[in-house]
């Protein structure tokens, strides 16, 4: 599964991906974004990789839907919370004997 602020895919395919590749909405300037992808990526039988490489930088002074300042509530909290939800599926996948 890949997210994507805007949920569509990018016309190159992930370098080594196999079979499908499923892509999920996901704004990093959106706590509720975080938490419908949270209820995706429940329901997917397994997770390998995490890749955190998303954020702002110089933008102007703007607010997340949330009310945060940009720049901190993308790259710090919103940030945080998709790890977070990755780490609970991890363990619940773990806990299911399902992880590696």
């Amino acid at each position: 599964m890949m997210a994507s602020k805007h949920g569509r895919i990018f016309e190159q395919r992930p370098v080594g991906a196999q079979g499908p590749v499923e892509v999920a909405q996901l704004d990093l300037a959106d706590l509720a974004s975080v938490a419908r992808f949270e209820a995706k990526l429940e329901a997917e039988p397994r997770l390998d990789t995490l890749v955190c490489n998303a954020g702002v930088m110089m933008c102007p002074f703007q607010h997340t839907k949330d009310g945060f300042e940009m720049q901190i509530g993308t790259n710090h909290f919103g940030a945080s919370m998709t790890v977070q939800t990755v780490v609970r599926s991890w363990q619940g996948l773990a806990a299911a004997d399902q992880g590696r």
